[in-house]
């Protein structure tokens, strides 16, 4: 059903959630992380916007934006989940780069070679699983893991 506002009253964008699978690192990983990459974002001179590490993470696999998320979906999120296997590992991300964007809003970005293949392996995983559940699972074939620690201004 659709509100209807007032006139004169605009009521706004939906709220947008975004649905995604993600890996998160553990609290004491994320600190580390954020506060060596911080420190040599300071020594060379590269400002912007920091990620909080509560909120780190490498994201897997998408489903997009939805201004109210289906609960059908979230469930058949849920089962897929259920049947991948992931085993806790030490940090492996040992590696900063910046990803190509606009000026404004370059990823400073935590990553390491072994530890990308294995999570493309999870990701390939959790992509059958999903088809499993009746859910298209769009899987780029261009995807390269990585914990994003700050949205900057310049190249590391």
């Amino acid at each position: 059903a659709e509100q209807l506002c007032l006139p004169g009253f605009d009521h706004g964008p939906s709220p947008q959630h975004n649905l995604y699978f993600a890996v998160r690192p553990s609290p004491a990983a994320g600190t580390g992380a954020a506060r060596v990459a911080w420190a040599l974002c300071d020594r060379h001179g590269v400002r912007g916007r920091r990620v909080d590490p509560a909120r780190m993470h490498i994201s897997l696999l998408g489903f997009g934006r939805h201004p109210w998320p289906r609960s059908e979906l979230v469930d058949r999120m849920r089962r897929a989940a259920t049947v991948v296997n992931l085993l806790a590992r030490g940090d492996q991300l040992d590696r900063i780069a910046t990803f190509a964007g606009p000026r404004a809003r370059l990823p400073i970005v935590l990553l390491e070679r072994q530890a990308i293949a294995e999570l493309a392996l999870l990701r390939a995983t959790l992509g059958a699983a999903v088809t499993g559940v009746g859910i298209d699972a769009w899987l780029r074939s261009r995807y390269e893991p990585h914990l994003t620690l700050q949205i900057g201004r310049a190249h590391v």
